[in-house]
């Protein structure tokens, strides 16, 4: 786990059957942020090109507060939570990773975020592709999210896979390919949109 990093890496590791994968803590995103400039205590660290599965309770990847973080070409199977999670973090980049059998969460209060060339495919369709949740209700503390040229699958062609989403600003999700899937809000009672 970082914490209060200022240039760090985690390169080529292999974790299988652990509680929790590789974590970083720059602060606590439920209550800590006021804006999209309150300080990170965790800057400048690349996650890259390791291999994670069957988390006990926890992330693969997983992250608080984070101010320039690079997720490239991970992998990961199986997890207790969502596999590649991110929360409170801005000016983020996350390329050219694979989750089998997992998720993706971006939860509340991020900022300037991008997701590109990356493969979330599940045959559980009791969990969503894609969450993107903002527990704030307010699109202004989740901003700025780009999601283009990813590959979202839901394995099993008899069922449908969902990509959740609440409350975002200046949400963009262009050229991504989406097979068995539907966009739906998180709210409880509102009508998703096949894609």
């Amino acid at each position: 786990q970082f914490v209060g990093v200022d240039g760090a890496e985690a390169r080529h590791n292999y974790l299988h059957g652990l509680n929790h994968g590789i974590m970083y803590w720059g602060g606590d995103s439920n209550k800590d942020i006021r804006d999209r400039n309150t300080p990170r205590w965790v800057r400048n660290v690349v996650i890259a090109d390791n291999d994670c599965s069957d988390t006990v309770i926890g992330s693969c990847y997983w992250g608080s507060m984070g101010d320039h973080i690079q997720y490239l070409r991970n992998k990961a199977h199986r997890c207790g939570d969502a596999c590649l999670d991110i929360e409170g973090d801005v000016h983020d980049l996350v390329d050219g990773n694979t989750v089998i059998d997992g998720n993706l969460g971006i939860l509340m209060r991020n900022w300037d975020l991008e997701y590109r060339n990356n493969t979330i495919e599940s045959t559980n369709t009791g969990e969503p592709l894609v969450h993107l949740s903002n527990n704030t209700s307010s699109a202004d503390q989740n901003l700025d999210l780009y999601m283009h040229d990813n590959v979202f699958r839901c394995t099993d062609p008899r069922t449908v896979c969902r990509i959740e989403y609440q409350d975002i600003g200046n949400f963009r999700f262009i050229h991504n390919k989406v097979l068995n899937g539907v966009m739906h809000p998180y709210d409880k009672g509102q009508q998703g949109t096949d894609i």
